[in-house]
């Protein structure tokens, strides 16, 4: 079954928005990435949103996700300590 970029915004997004009431004007934010970008996906996206919220690609210190990804990976590495043969082991 092939799945289509505006199935998956409406199985997804849309329905989301719904159940949380945020109502036909909610602000969705993506990058400027190319594939984010084709014409079907801005089509779904200004029928069923008032905004769309863009930010330059790649942009890691912009993108809010990439930074929780970054101070995710510092607290589980900070979870693990080198015994002093250079083996890992995880701290308790």
């Amino acid at each position: 079954m092939e799945l289509s970029t505006g199935t998956i915004l409406m199985e997804n997004l849309v329905q989301y928005a719904f159940q949380q009431r945020l109502g036909d004007e909610f602000t969705f934010q993506q990058d400027n990435n190319l594939k984010h970008k084709a014409k079907s996906t801005l089509d779904l996206l200004t029928k069923k949103t008032a905004n769309v919220l863009e930010w330059q690609s790649y942009s890691f210190d912009l993108n809010q996700l990439e930074n929780l990804w970054q101070d995710l990976k510092k607290v589980c590495l900070s979870m693990i300590e080198c015994s002093p043969r250079g083996k890992k082991k995880k701290r308790v």
